[in-house]
């Protein structure tokens, strides 16, 4: 029986993280017209990353099985299932065929080779 509950803690945690970068940017007097969460969430998913992983990992130890309900699950879906990087191109290829393609799958799967090809090659 799993415990999807548990959504509700990772949502809540990745969005007080967003609000705590908000209030943060508005303190530092960050002028929004410059500079917006949007325009640096790239950078700031590849921050989280680790943060998301250690935080799943523990959520998955009792029982999480819910993952895929979380509001974030798209941008942190490999951290959240606790995937290595072929076991994730696996389960997006597997994403893939059982949507005939969808093309929100498609183009992550195209989005997370690039980013492992970029990360081989920059070695």
């Amino acid at each position: 029986m799993g415990w999807c509950s548990a959504t509700e803690i990772m949502d809540t945690a990745l969005d007080a993280v967003e609000e705590t970068l908000v209030r943060a940017y508005a303190l530092l007097g960050v002028d929004p017209e410059r500079v917006t969460l949007d325009e640096v969430r790239p950078g700031l998913d590849e921050v989280l990353r680790p943060f998301v992983s250690t935080l799943a990992e523990k959520l998955r130890e009792n029982d999480w099985d819910c993952a895929d309900e979380s509001r974030h699950f798209e941008r942190f879906s490999q951290e959240m299932h606790g995937h290595t990087d072929s076991e994730h191109r696996a389960w997006l290829v597997e994403m893939v065929k059982d949507t005939d393609g969808d093309q929100k799958w498609v183009d992550a799967l195209t989005a997370f080779n690039a980013k492992i090809g970029a990360q081989t090659s920059g070695r």
